[in-house]
């Protein structure tokens, strides 16, 4: 019973445990989708492939039957998940349409196993348009029949394949048995072409069958678009095995196009590839004959900026353009054997070549490994991980591209860094960056270079100076206090710059931009405004302020006009406040002017009425003569421009009043002066706020008297109606004439004026006078007039009055001269003639050219026929730079006689341009310089153009620098780099108009030419040298710069050290003098280019190995310098000759040489010259050598010798004498070598016809001479060579530092004690254990030797397999053996005394000898 409740409780605990799994499970549910996502089975058992399309899936066998709904993600995409349990299936996968998320997990498809043809098919395949995105879980196997990708791609389709997040080991295997890509193309169908293929992640091979690539294209197709973010990808090519088709026996790429790409080297292949990350390898397949497949082909290789791509593969297709690909390309090894999967075994390489910026991965973070190459060409670069510390080199770099933290790498034994000192950078951080000090707003974006400048060098972390890397970086900034990204610092505030670039540390700088004063602006004068009696404020009066070219906007700052004792209303100085804000702080003042309210009228514009007003406020009118005073009693002025309510002037204040008859002005005070006849001006005078007058008038009329008799002059016609008075009588008595003026009103004839009715020719019997021509004469006559009434003939008119026709005018004609409207070229000329006299008459004109004759009068009785004179006063298209004669005359009318004829003679000059063009021209320059455009002539500069202004034809003169010169091309090809330049345009003299003045130039844009890095100068002499070598001499070191930039500067050092801008420096082109050997570094610099690379060579001065061409004369007493007529040795003669010289000589050699009799030596007067060039000059001079041009090895010819000394042996043919010679300094060398020291030279190298050997000077010199008998210097018998070769007897060198203690030393003939060899190196060796140090089997003295070759031979034999035994100088690891082997020796020793109990034996002498005379051969050797 308990066992029984135990197994239900157990029953009931699985059941609740069951329970509570299934509603855990269900949290799990994605609601997105319907229903569980129940995986599709595809195995041996299935009868039928999937399909999948828009309208959901199915399997079919035919292509037919119901489809079944997808399930879908969040995305709303179809997605499915395909498993394998079956067994391997025979049917693969189609997607038909649409887009569809498939999850391979576990499936095994080969469709080869299918028998039924038509039912052949790929394991996967992605129709056009259609769109498949693979997820892997587990290891999936896709193998396709023939002539079928593993998973077809073809052209308009979309694949996508990345592993599953929790499975890193998911895999596929896509291949194509034959005539397919792995992924991509499809065998013999036209559309063999791949489409587009994204690889996010996954454990991908990918096998093309013959013709087919890994990743790609398939026989003649295209690579399509493949691109590969990550993940472990191999892709290897079909391999061609089709005897009878040429084509098919090509091998394929790996990832590229089909295997017909790789027919014609020459032509490049179709399709992209994109590599961004991911470990890649591409392997070619074999050609059926011999050779293999590109591993990549395609038209271009790419990867996003910033990426690093590994690819592993057997090479890239040559054309291939490479470009935008930033990635490490290993050589691969294909090991000969099979995988798991049936792939070969592709494995890296040591050989590694790097295109574009990288950035080392992981991979490479161990460094490069003993064998490995890195290759890096010029344009590439890698980059070191900061954060790695430091980089092993134990293979070999080596190239002409950069490496990015240099200062990190370590090269370990074996180890071999070869790249350029100028091509060590390192990585930019902060510290490099100078941020601008006192960054103010301007108005204007500031550039980079204003915000930042980043330093050129910085010293490493193992103290070596290197330059700033700064390619591949982004800037960007952040503004604001929420940091907002912004491409340009401008506005006020703080900022943050920050740089980035993948792989490094990103670099963030904080700087701020600080408001602008207020008070720095310029603002414009504010044009003055009218007094309107209201106060001024921000909407009418806006000042006008720019910094710079920015123009303020109301954002930038407010105004105030309410400060007190500012005025803003009344007319004089106004002022009022500007306040900055946001961009701009502080404040300032502002004044302007309000004017005067002006009250004037004029024609067009009436602002003020005035309205004079008599006693009680009625309108004054004015009066009549004889009736008291007439005077307004006060005005009332409105001014309509006025902004009050009330628009009435006060007199006093605003206006003043003033009385005039005609020019005369009235007192107010004086009642007389407004009792006369005649009319009054009252004028308005503005005053205060108000200016300029207006006037109002009125009458005091005249007494009126009758005429009694008149009498008018008959005349010409004048074209008026006004006659002149011969007679007239007025009753002078009339009682109309006031008492006070009698006797003072008269008729004056002459003063008087009469009316006709009409002025032309007539017979007129009435007349009339009227106004100021009406008024009598007298004390008071102008306070009576006669006007009013008309007087008959006959009557009180006498006579009738007679107008007659009138005399010929003489008119007046001038012209104005204009460019033609209607020929741009020409000009027209409008005449105006004056004088004509009736207005009924009309002018006529002509035109001829100068010097014809003028029209005649005939043609001017009929002008309207004579087809040479014209109503119209405008002549057109006169031509430039002719002078034509313009006539004109005025028609005949009944009342006067045709006009004269006038003349006006013109020269048609160019005219001058009232202004320049309205629109400057827009500069702009080329990004690329003139090299790169291959623009001639200026390689280092850049293109610039002005375009024209629109609509403008100009023609135009041009001005690249802000118009300070003109020239008329609009293209400047010689912009240097990263200069300012400012276009200005001005018109031309053209055929009508005169060049504009300079000042009348148009200004436009203002562009900075992009900057360039200055190319690396040539460091030359004047010898010729290029780059290094050794002179003769003294020399001049050129520094040439080779590109066309202008004012370049040098600069440069002579000690070794990497120049900079305070070093030495020159101009290009310039030289400096050099006498001994230097190594120079130079850079070129301008302030506007980037500075150049290092340029460095050594050059050597001449020594011993270099051989100068010397002379000899006789010694003479004349060559006997005072310096050497001193005592040399005590008790002897002072030198006095040359016969004392010769003998002291003699001796010398005699006694520091054995062996030479007193007969056989010669004397000479040894001259050595050589070559110099003065600074600055490119032609040598030959001068004598100086104590810096020694010592130095000469060359004797034997006809000189002998002809300077007659004694001297013949030395033609085989050796015959041994030669030594003593050389005596003259005192020039002094202190270093004093008058009459000898120097004692026993190497001399005899060849066919000169000797050769080495000196220190250049004064008297002795050969001595005796017969070889012996030529082996290592023979002990060898008279000329008895101890030591080099002289160890030495009697004037005691302590000869060739063998100080032993000049036999029997123990090491190499001398193992000399203080000047410590190692025991002899000094003459050649490296060859001979001591020879002629090459040529010769010894020191250019005899030769006699050794016998097959005891040399055993001897060298043993030298060597000693000299391999033994451990090399400074090599510890090699005594390592020998420690070992002595230990060995040890115990074998202490075994064999332990088991005999034997005594232990002494080391037999001679082996130790033996031992040591090897052992020193072998550092000889070394």
């Amino acid at each position: 019973m308990i066992k029984d409740r135990v197994i239900q409780k157990r029953i009931k605990g699985k059941v609740l445990a069951m329970a509570m799994t299934a509603v855990m499970a269900s949290f799990f549910v994605p609601l997105g989708v319907e229903a569980a996502d129940v995986p599709l089975e595809l195995g041996a058992t299935t009868r039928g492939y999937l399909e999948f399309s828009a309208e959901g899936y199915r399997y079919t066998t035919d292509g037919t039957g119901a489809f079944t709904k997808c399930e879908t993600d969040n995305d709303g995409n179809c997605i499915h998940t395909i498993q394998t349990t079956t067994g391997t299936s025979k049917y693969g996968i189609s997607v038909t349409g649409g887009t569809h998320t498939i999850i391979l997990d576990d499936v095994d498809i080969d469709t080869s196993q299918e028998t039924d043809t038509n039912k052949w098919m790929s394991a996967l395949s992605v129709s056009p348009n259609a769109t498949a995105n693979v997820t892997l879980k587990g290891a999936n196997k896709l193998v396709s029949v023939n002539t079928f990708a593993g998973i077809s791609v073809p052209p308009d389709a979309t694949l996508s394949i990345k592993r599953d997040e929790k499975d890193e080991a998911a895999s596929l295997f896509a291949k194509s048995n034959y005539g397919g890509a792995g992924i991509g193309g499809s065998g013999e169908a036209d559309n063999s072409s791949a489409g587009n293929i994204t690889i996010y992640s996954g454990n991908i091979t990918a096998i093309g069958g013959c013709g087919g690539a890994g990743i790609g294209g398939s026989g003649k197709g295209s690579a399509g678009n493949i691109v590969i973010h990550d993940g472990k990808v191999k892709a290897i090519g079909g391999g061609g095995n089709s005897e009878e088709n040429p084509k098919k026996q090509l091998g394929a790429p790996g990832i590229g196009a089909g295997n017909e790409s790789q027919e014609n080297p020459y032509t490049s292949a179709s399709g992209s590839i994109t590599i961004n990350g991911g470990d890649v390898t591409a392997w070619g397949g074999k050609h059926l004959s011999s050779g293999q497949a590109d591993g990549m082909a395609a038209k271009s290789l790419e990867s996003k900026k910033g990426a690093t791509a590994i690819v592993v593969t057997n090479g890239f297709r040559a054309n291939m353009n490479t470009d935008g690909f930033n990635g490490l390309r290993w050589s691969a090894d294909n090991k000969g054997s099979s995988l798991s999967d049936g792939s070969p075994d592709i494995r890296r390489g040591n050989a590694c070549t790097v295109y574009g910026h990288v950035t080392l991965p992981e991979s490479l973070k161990n460094g490069i490994q003993i064998g490995e190459t890195l290759f890096i060409d010029r344009g590439c670069s890698i980059t070191i991980p900061t954060e790695w510390g430091s980089w092993v080199c134990k293979g070999k770099i080596t190239g002409d591209g950069k490496i990015v933290n240099a200062d990190l790498i370590r090269v370990d034994e074996g180890g071999f860094l070869d790249i350029a000192d100028e091509n060590l950078e390192v990585i930019l951080q902060a510290k490099d960056f100078t941020i601008t000090p006192n960054l103010t707003f301007k108005g204007e974006v500031f550039s980079d270079t204003e915000v930042y400048t980043i330093g050129d060098y910085r010293e490493g972390a193992n103290g070596k100076l290197y330059r700033i890397n700064t390619d591949g970086w982004t800037r960007k900034y952040n503004f604001g206090l929420n940091g907002a990204l912004t491409e340009e610092v401008k506005n006020a505030g703080k900022y943050t710059l920050v740089y980035s670039k993948a792989g490094c540390p990103p670099v963030s700088i904080d700087f701020e931009v600080t408001p602008c004063d207020i008070g720095k602006c310029t603002i414009s004068p504010i044009e003055p405004v009218e007094y309107t009696g209201a106060k001024y404020g921000i909407s009418e009066i806006k000042p006008y302020m720019t910094l710079g070219s920015y123009e303020l906007t109301s954002g930038d700052y407010t105004c105030d006009f309410d400060q007190k004792g500012h005025n803003n209303t009344n007319a004089g100085e106004a002022k009022f406040l500007v306040l900055g804000k946001d961009n701009f702080t502080g404040e300032r003042e502002v004044t302007y002017a309000i004017k005067k309210a002006l009250i004037s009228n004029t024609e067009d514009k009436k602002v003020t009425e005035v309205t004079l007003l008599a006693q009680g406020g009625a309108v004054f009118t004015g009066g009549n003569y004889g009736q008291g005073v007439h005077k307004p009693e006060s005005e009332k002025v409105i001014v309509s421009t006025l902004k009050t309510a009330d628009q009435t002037l006060k007199k006093g204040t605003d206006y003043i009043v003033e009385y005039y008859r005609k020019d005369t002005k009235l007192t107010e005070d004086k009642p007389d002066d407004f009792k006369d006849a005649g009319e009054i001006t009252v004028k308005i005078i503005g005053t205060g706020n108000f200016d300029g007058t207006v006037d109002a008038k009125y009458m005091i009329n005249p007494i009126k008297l009758p005429v009694q008799s008149v009498v008018a002059e008959s005349r010409k016609y004048n074209g008026t109606n006004e006659v002149n008075i011969k007679e007239i009588t007025v009753d002078e008595a009339s009682k109309d004439i006031l008492d006070s003026d009698k006797g003072k009103v008269q008729a004056d004839a002459k003063k008087l004026v009469g009316l006709i009715d009409s002025p032309k020719v007539g017979t007129y019997t009435a007349i009339s006078f009227k106004g100021e021509g009406a008024l009598l004469s007298g004390d008071r006559g102008q306070n009576y007039s006669i006007e009013g009434q008309t007087y008959q003939a006959p009557g009180i008119l006498k006579e009738p009055v007679v107008i007659s026709k009138g005399d010929a005018p003489q008119i007046e004609l001038t012209g104005v001269q204009a460019v033609s409207e209607t020929d741009a070229n020409t000009f027209s000329y409008t005449l105006e003639a004056t004088g004509k006299v009736d207005p009924d008459s009309g002018y006529w004109y002509c035109k001829t050219e100068a010097g014809a004759e003028p029209p005649s009068t005939e043609s001017m009785k009929d002008p309207a026929n004579s087809g040479i004179w014209d109503r119209n006063n405008v002549f057109d298209k006169n031509e430039p730079a002719k002078t034509y004669v313009f006539y004109a005359f005025a028609d005949g009318t009944p009342n006067i006689e045709m006009s004269l004829l006038a003349v006006d003679t013109h020269p048609f000059e160019r005219l001058p341009r009232e202004s320049g063009p309205q629109t400057g021209g827009t500069l702009t320059i080329n990004e690329k310089s003139n090299e790169e455009l291959d623009i001639e002539p200026y390689d280092e500069a850049f293109t610039a153009t002005i375009s024209d202004p629109p609509g403008d034809n100009g023609p135009f003169l041009y001005s690249f620098d802000g118009g300070k010169t003109y020239g008329p091309e609009n293209v400047k090809r010689d912009c240097q780099p990263g200069e300012s330049y400012t276009a200005y345009i001005k018109y031309a003299e053209s055929t009508v108009y005169l060049e504009n003045e300079d000042s009348q130039g148009t200004p436009g844009n203002t562009v900075d030419a992009p900057t360039l890095k200055a190319k690396t100068p040539v460091i030359t002499t004047s010898e010729g040298l290029e780059n290094g070598g050794t002179f003769g001499g003294r020399t001049n070191v050129i520094i040439n710069y080779p590109g066309r930039a202008t004012d370049m500067t040098i600069y440069y050092t002579t000690d070794g050290t990497r120049p900079g801008r305070d070093s030495e420096q020159l101009v290009a082109g310039e030289s400096f003098p050099i006498s001994a050997t230097t190594t120079v570094k130079a850079i070129a610099s301008k302030g506007s280019m980037e500075d150049s690379d290092v340029a460095e060579a050594t050059f050597t001065a001449a020594e011993a190995t270099e051989v100068t061409e010397a002379n000899v004369s006789g010694l003479t007493d004349d060559k006997i310098p005072s310096s050497l007529k001193i005592q040399l040795e005590e008790g002897e003669d002072p030198i006095s000759d040359a016969e004392s010289l010769k003998a002291y000589l003699n001796k010398r050699l005699r006694t520091l040489n054995t062996g030479y009799e007193y007969d056989n030596v010669a004397y000479y007067d040894l001259i050595v010259q050589i070559k110099s060039y003065r600074e600055g000059s490119t032609t040598p001079t030959i001068v004598p050598a100086t104590e810096d041009d020694f010592p130095r090895k000469i060359r004797l010819k034997f006809d000189q010798l002998r002809s300077a000394e007659e004694k001297f042996p013949d030395l033609t043919g085989e050796v015959k004498y041994d030669l030594v010679a003593v050389h005596m300094f003259s005192g020039d060398f002094a202190p270093k070598f004093p008058a009459g020291q000898i120097e004692n030279i026993t190497s001399i190298t005899q060849g066919e016809d000169y000797i050769e050997f080495e000196v220190s000077g250049a004064s008297p010199l002795a050969i001595g001479w005796k017969v070889a008998t012996n030529t082996n210097p290592d023979d002990p018998n060898n008279p000329n060579n008895p101890d030591d070769p080099n002289n160890p007897d030495n009697p004037d060198d005691p302590n000869n530092p060739d063998n100080p203690d032993d000049p036999n030393n029997p123990d090491d003939p190499t001398n193992p004690d000399d203080p000047n060899n410590p190692d025991n190196q002899d000094p003459n060796a050649n490296g060859d254990g001979t001591g020879n140090q002629n090459g040529d089997g010769t010894n020191g003295n250019g005899t030769t030797s006699s050794t016998n070759a097959a005891e040399q031979g055993a001897s060298d034999d043993s030298k060597s397999a000693l000299s391999n035994l033994m451990p090399k100088t400074g090599d510890p690891i090699s005594f390592i053996p020998w420690i070992a082997a002595a230990v060995v020796s040890i115990g074998v020793i202490v075994g064999i005394v332990k088991k005999k109990n034997g005594k232990k034996k002494k080391p037999n002498k001679t082996t130790k000898k033996t031992t040591q005379k090897s052992t020193q051969k072998t550092k000889k050797k070394k």
